[in-house]
């Protein structure tokens, strides 16, 4: 992981120096709200870049926001998600102008750059590009407790790779099906049991510290099970078996 001692304490992740402003750790109230949008879909976006990290050509010559840009050309659903989840990281003003584009979401492209533009109160503080928006992607899963997808075999040519990220994105669709997948809501409910609280005690935790919890609270239920049936003579568990929390859920920092 990059930030452990952020993700740990829920502190602000200084990434100014990638040109990407201060993020700030989303907090489990602002995904308990009215509105449907829930945590699958604000991760999705970074989780697709993620995808296109696991290309060796595009990780190698670092142009990341560039592939994603030309992808989004074949799905404008791409680009669209990737500005709401930006808006609502950065809490960005998501009003628009006459022609119906964001006035404080800018695409700038010149003949060797592509770069989307972030501004504040007029002022822009955060320039997403090739050189960063890998970072930004890694900081989102992380700090969201998402897994990164696994690698397939390499892509040739731009058209197999297009199709291959159509296919990430419809897995990742039906891996977090709202559906079938464990609702975030609920996550939140098993952590207050587990631990006696009540949502006013919790609701100011970060999405990583719930998750961690919840991952954490899981695993110790299951290692207390496993070790009882491997302490039974007749169950055929070896000890070896039986996972151990602390080893499986062991922070690491990069």
């Amino acid at each position: 992981m990059l930030f452990t001692k952020e993700y740990l304490t829920g502190r602000n992740i200084d990434l100014s120096k990638y040109n990407l402003g201060i993020i700030r750790q989303i907090r489990v109230d602002e995904f308990m709200n009215g509105y449907d949008y829930d945590l699958i879909d604000f991760v999705k976006p970074f989780y697709l870049e993620q995808s296109l990290d696991l290309n060796k050509d595009i990780s190698e010559n670092q142009v990341h926001f560039t592939y994603f840009y030309l992808l989004s050309q074949e799905d404008d659903k791409i680009l669209q998600e990737l500005i709401k989840s930006l808006i609502f990281l950065y809490q960005l003003d998501d009003t628009k102008d006459n022609n119906g584009n964001y006035e404080n979401i800018i695409l700038f492209s010149t003949d060797d750059r592509l770069v989307l533009i972030l501004k504040k109160d007029g002022e822009p503080f955060a320039f997403i590009d090739d050189s960063n928006f890998n970072i930004l992607s890694q900081v989102m899963l992380e700090m969201c407790y998402f897994d990164k997808p696994e690698p397939e075999p390499e892509t040739k040519g731009d058209p197999e790779l297009i199709e291959k990220m159509k296919k990430r994105r419809m897995e990742y669709e039906k891996k977090h099906n709202k559906k079938k997948s464990i609702q975030f809501e609920e996550i939140v409910r098993q952590v207050m049991y587990a631990r006696g609280l009540i949502y006013n005690d919790i609701k100011n935790w970060t999405i990583w510290q719930v998750k961690d919890v919840h991952v954490v609270e899981c695993l110790k239920e299951s290692s207390d099970k496993s070790y009882l049936l491997a302490t039974n003579p007749y169950s055929g568990m070896n000890l070896k078996e039986v996972k151990n929390w602390k080893y499986e859920t062991k922070l690491t920092r990069e």
